[in-house]
């Protein structure tokens, strides 16, 4: 029965993202475990749903390092963190995912630091009124959600392989709006619509998601993507003002379980082929990478190799060495 009404909440899109689809998908999510010893990274960590997965993470024991692009921000989190879990290991990360240059130049140093890590958590967001470019001209909404999760994931493979990790794309549901659409992913044509890169940009991150889990099955790391659930969040609020009351009431306020649920179940188990689990909706709802071409654009963007990896050892997803 209660799987029937998982298909019909899913169906019907919009009762299974509010409250009413996480009272009935929790019913069957086993109790989380301790994290203690295991390393994890969140982006877009200083607020919203990033914040809500760090406080988890930190709350399980895990080391949690808070990915963001402004520090002072950065840092008032981690030290409310830090009040409700004293003993919590919490670190701030400047990691700007809309530029290309100092996402490559984080993750080299994060390697350098540390040998392994357990879980990699794509939060970072952003849902902008008019069409807008970083310093190193990509749209920002693209840059965000795709090229910066895109090299991040490439350059932390070697950790991630050490530690038989798991990658989240936190995606959404706005996703089913928008068929994949490649040949303008920068959104230079036409007029511009926030949501409608918000989007398009969700759905790529999917697809890139499948791609992903495919190339690093034969490693031992778990792919997901999920929606984590309808939320007020400061980008929802900025555009879509006065709806406060009735999301509210229709979400909640609260931000539950589902990411760190994805990151740290002891059982949860890919769909499909080995390593190869899409979960939007809900964890466990699956994914496919269909009219996906190849992921070319966002390797030439970021500067890495696009090509099928050869064995594990010796992998030819490599950063370039020379500049973009």
């Amino acid at each position: 029965m209660l799987k029937l009404l998982d298909t019909l909440a899913d169906r019907t899109l919009v009762p299974g993202y509010t409250k009413l689809g996480y009272r009935l998908r929790s019913k069957g999510w086993a109790p989380l475990q301790g994290m203690r010893g295991k390393r994890v990274l969140v982006t877009g960590a200083n607020s919203g749903l990033g914040r809500a997965a760090a406080t988890k993470f930190a709350e399980l024991g895990a080391t949690v390092h808070l990915g963001v692009r402004d520090l002072v921000k950065g840092q008032q989190a981690k030290e409310e963190l830090a009040e409700r879990f004293p003993d919590a290991e919490l670190h701030v990360e400047l990691c700007d995912m809309s530029l290309v240059d100092t996402v490559r130049e984080f993750a080299a140093e994060f390697v350098a630091r540390h040998d392994t890590l357990d879980v990699l958590v794509h939060n970072a967001g952003v849902l902008l009124p008019s069409r807008q470019e970083t310093s190193e001209g990509n749209e920002v909404t693209l840059a965000t959600h795709v090229l910066g999760p895109f090299l991040l994931t490439g350059m932390l493979v070697p950790a991630l392989i050490r530690a038989k990790g798991r990658v989240i794309f936190v995606s959404s549901g706005g996703m089913y709006s928008q068929k994949l659409y490649d040949q303008d992913p920068q959104f230079r044509q036409g007029k511009y619509r926030g949501a409608t890169a918000y989007s398009r940009t969700k759905r790529m991150q999917v697809v890139l998601a499948s791609q992903w889990a495919e190339r690093l099955k034969g490693d031992g790391i778990t792919v997901h993507s999920m929606h984590p659930g309808w939320r007020r969040r400061r980008v929802s609020a900025t555009r879509f003002p006065g709806s406060r009351p009735s999301w509210d009431h229709c979400c909640g306020t609260p931000t539950r379980a589902p990411t760190p649920w994805c990151g740290w179940h002891p059982h949860r188990k890919p769909h499909g082929k080995p390593g190869c689990s899409g979960t939007i909706g809900h964890p466990g709802r699956r994914t496919t990478s269909r009219g996906l071409r190849n992921p070319q654009p966002s390797a030439r963007v970021c500067g890495l190799s696009a090509r099928k990896p050869p064995p594990k050892h010796d992998r030819e997803l490599v950063v370039k060495t020379q500049p973009l």
